[in-house]
């Protein structure tokens, strides 16, 4: 039996969300280091540009200090909604190159001692 040749379905989540509107919070080793030294997390939160975002996700430890962020300021609730559509970025691939400089970054960090102080 052949294949239809018929056009080929797009689905929603075909596609990478617009970063300034759907934002997922990272543990950076700035933000690892700065934990480490005493910064309360939502005070690491409050770094994030959060004018834009419509979704913000958080999760690992983050996900506790939203409450914290909104009970001490840092953090507000939006008043109006932001209803605009937001567009699907095509996904990029990750490139032998950027890959090869993460390891590289990675074990320049392990070898300075960075993950016997962070963990």
């Amino acid at each position: 039996m052949r294949r239809s040749s018929g056009p080929r379905w797009h689905y929603a989540w075909e596609g990478a969300p617009e970063p300034r509107a759907f934002l997922c919070w990272r543990s950076t080793q700035l933000k690892r280091v700065l934990s480490k030294f005493g910064v309360p997390g939502h005070r690491l939160l409050s770094f994030e540009s959060m004018s834009g975002v419509k979704c913000f996700h958080a999760g690992g430890k983050a996900k506790h200090w939203i409450d914290d962020g909104l009970a001490s300021g840092t953090l507000r609730s939006r008043t109006t909604p932001l209803l605009s559509a937001t567009p699907l970025l095509p996904y990029v691939r990750f490139r032998r190159p950027k890959f090869e400089a993460l390891r590289l970054r990675r074990r320049a960090l392990q070898a300075a001692g960075y993950y016997r102080l962070v963990d």
